[in-house]
C-alpha cells in the first residue's frame, strides 16, 4: 500500500491556513501532520480513513486529525466535488481554547474522526466565509476572519458530539448558541439575541432557566466567555489595538475589561502580548 505523509511543506511560507475545491480524484493513502476539515458538495465516493471504508456524499463534513490515514476512490460516478480546509495545531489549539469544551480535547483521541451533515444553507454559508477569507488582503482582518470561520466549524462538530451523546438541545436553543458563537458579531450580538428572542413563543424566565439548565451558565456568563475568549485569541494573535479589540467584542468599560481579563488568565493583556 502507497503511503506518505504531508506536513507543513505543504503549506506557502507563514502560511497557516489553506483551502481548495476539489473535482473527483483517486488519492493514494496518507496521513497529515496539519488538520483537515473536508466537506463534500455534489456526489459520492469512497473514503477509506483510518482502515475502516465509508461513502461519503453530499453535505457530509469530516474533521481529521494529524496521523489520521485516509484516502478517497472512485465511487459510482465522478461527479464528486469537495472543499478542504488545512490549518495548523496553533490554530486548533487556539480555536480549541476559545470554545473551552473538553470535547475537542477528547476528539484528539478517537479512533475515529467526527462526522456531521451540513444542509445547502450551511454549506453556501461556508462557501461565502472561504471567499471572504481568501479576498480580504489585510493580515490581521484575515486572521481574524480564519478564527470566526473556524469556531463557527468546531462548534457545528460539537454540537453535533453532543447530539450522539444523547445531550438532544432543542432547536431554539441551537440556535441561540450558534448567534453567540459568531465571533465576527459580537458587538451587535445583543441586539440580534433581542430579535431572535422576540420570535420565541416562550417568556424570558423559561428561555434563562432552559439555557443554564443546558450550558451551566447563565446567557451573561457564556456571553462574557466568548467575549473574553475572543479577546485573548485577538490579543495574542494580531497587532490590533487593546482599545479596538475591547470595542470589538462589545465591551464598554475599559476598566472592568482589564479588570476581568487578568481575573480570568492571570495576566495583563499587554503581557500576553509580549509573550
Amino acid at each position: 500500500m502507497d503511503l506518505r505523509k504531508l506536513d507543513q511543506e505543504f503549506f506557502l511560507p507563514n502560511q497557516l491556513f489553506f483551502t481548495q475545491t476539489i473535482g473527483y480524484i483517486n488519492t493514494i493513502y496518507h496521513s497529515h501532520t496539519f488538520f483537515e476539515i473536508f466537506y463534500v458538495h455534489a456526489g459520492q465516493a469512497y473514503h477509506n480513513i483510518n482502515g475502516k471504508c465509508e461513502i461519503v456524499k453530499m453535505g457530509d463534513i469530516l474533521f481529521l486529525r494529524p496521523g489520521d490515514l485516509h484516502a478517497f476512490s472512485f465511487c459510482n460516478s465522478k461527479d464528486f466535488l469537495h472543499t478542504d480546509i488545512l490549518f495548523d495545531r496553533n490554530l486548533f489549539e487556539k480555536t480549541s481554547n476559545f470554545l473551552e469544551n473538553p470535547i475537542m480535547q477528547s476528539f484528539l483521541l478517537k479512533k475515529s474522526p467526527f462526522k456531521a451533515q451540513l444542509s445547502a444553507e450551511q454549506c453556501s454559508y461556508f462557501e461565502s466565509c472561504i471567499q471572504n477569507i481568501n479576498s480580504t488582503q489585510n493580515e490581521e482582518n484575515k486572521k481574524s476572519l480564519i478564527l470566526s470561520f473556524l469556531t463557527s466549524l468546531l462548534s457545528l462538530i460539537i454540537a453535533h458530539n453532543t447530539e450522539k451523546q444523547n445531550i438532544k438541545y432543542p432547536l431554539w436553543l441551537n440556535q441561540l448558541i450558534s448567534l453567540l458563537n459568531v465571533g465576527n458579531e459580537l458587538k451587535n450580538v445583543k441586539e440580534t439575541i433581542n430579535g431572535m428572542l422576540e420570535n420565541l413563543h416562550y417568556n424570558r424566565s423559561y428561555i434563562s432557566r432552559t439555557f443554564s439548565k443546558y450550558t451551566g451558565m447563565t446567557m451573561t456568563e457564556y456571553l462574557n466567555k466568548i467575549r473574553f475568549s475572543a479577546a485573548y485569541a485577538l490579543i495574542s494573535s494580531t497587532n490590533m489595538s487593546i482599545e479596538y479589540i475591547i470595542d470589538y467584542v462589545g465591551l464598554s468599560s475599559k476598566a472592568y475589561f482589564y479588570r476581568e481579563f487578568e481575573k480570568r488568565y492571570h495576566t495583563t493583556p499587554k503581557k500576553l502580548r509580549k509573550v
